[in-house]
């Protein structure tokens, strides 16, 4: 083997070494984009959850304060019932006398 030989081997060799490093840069960019993406989603579904606990938080004291309503509306309801009897007691016994 001569020093040109040697030389064209060289220069082969280098060049295919260069191919497959830019092979393996073409495959890895893709995979590194990839997982920032994964990253920059996975903190989004984290941000969503926090935001969905909180949001949960009130729909859950809304729904309290609701039921307490509808409790106190019931209450107030059989009150007036209470007091419309009685108005018509006394307005029954106006017209008897």
């Amino acid at each position: 083997m001569n020093g040109s030989e040697f030389l064209g081997m060289l220069v082969a060799a280098l060049v295919t070494v260069g191919g497959l490093a830019g092979l393996l840069f073409r495959c890895v960019k893709p995979i590194s984009d990839l997982n920032m993406n994964i990253v920059r989603l996975t903190d989004a579904i984290d941000q969503l959850n926090r935001n969905y606990e909180k949001h949960e938080k009130r729909l859950n004291s809304h729904g309290r304060e609701i039921d307490e309503l509808s409790r106190m509306i019931g209450e107030h309801s059989a009150e007036l019932g209470r007091h419309d009897e009685r108005l018509k007691a006394l307005e029954h016994s106006n017209i008897a006398t």
